[in-house]
């Protein structure tokens, strides 16, 4: 190798290497913006009747642990602050605020750790009360209906996979009105999935001292369940155990069978 093309490769080399310094700056920068700034999710973000209030949620990934760090976030728009509520590995979704500062969440649907239960933050608290014992204050009757109406038998699995039967109310997805005397919840029939009828809606009228309960069934939209790879299963087959992905109007899971 002549001095000039030695002169050459050291110059390509110390170009290569100052790009691929640039390179790990970049990403040691991307992962410190990652820790620190939230990733807000677009599934439901919340705006008081108002404007008082926004209520949203964000992913956070705790690059440490590998744990996903997920925040409930209320923001008042007018004091310009908000408050933080911190869960870890489950992305629960802001569905309601009022501008009193009442904030409605649910944690996610799914069958492998329970169905989804609505919860509550009352104005000033850190932290979130189940919807049916905020209920049971206010409107003991109302509770004792929802027991009635909305307690079911169903599976969950444990961290083996296998089935575990238990029984307990469960408030699905909830709203409001702005005033919390009407709360609205609906659910997926969980406890009877052979059943024609596969999603709930159930409100509940909070000044209404005899029951002040209405309950509605929603027409299933048609259910169809596709394989890993796929292929749309016929339904007149049973089904093998495994994963698989339904698709029911514009919904779209995965779940264990």
């Amino acid at each position: 190798m002549t001095a000039e093309e030695l002169a050459a490769y050291n110059a390509a080399q110390d170009a290569y290497t100052a790009q691929c310094e640039a390179y790990f700056d970049w990403m040691e920068m991307v992962y410190e913006l990652e820790e620190a700034i939230p990733q807000f999710s677009s599934n439901n973000q919340c705006l008081s009747a108002q404007g008082q209030f926004l209520a949203a949620q964000a992913i956070k990934l705790d690059w440490n642990t590998g744990l996903y760090e997920c925040g409930l976030y209320l923001f008042d728009i007018e004091a310009n602050t908000f408050d933080t509520f911190t869960f870890y590995n489950i992305d629960y979704l802001s569905t309601f605020v009022n501008d009193e500062g009442y904030m409605l969440a649910s944690s996610p649907i799914n069958y492998i750790d329970m169905p989804a239960n609505a919860y509550i933050r009352k104005p000033g608290s850190k932290t979130f009360q189940l919807l049916q014992d905020y209920v049971n204050e206010r409107n003991p009757e109302a509770y004792k209906w929802m027991e009635q109406k909305m307690s079911h038998e169903y599976y969950i699995y444990d961290e083996k996979g296998r089935e575990v039967g238990t029984e307990g109310l469960n408030t699905g997805l909830a709203c409001a009105s702005a005033d919390l005397s009407l709360i609205g919840m609906c659910m997926e029939n969980y406890w009877d999935q052979g059943a024609s009828e596969n999603e709930f809606s159930y409100i509940v009228d909070m000044n209404n001292t005899e029951a002040g309960i209405s309950a509605v069934e929603v027409d299933p939209a048609e259910i169809e369940v596709y394989d890993l790879n796929g292929r749309r299963m016929p339904s007149n087959i049973d089904l093998v155990p495994g994963i698989y992905i339904v698709k029911q109007g514009n919904t779209v899971r995965k779940i264990r069978y």
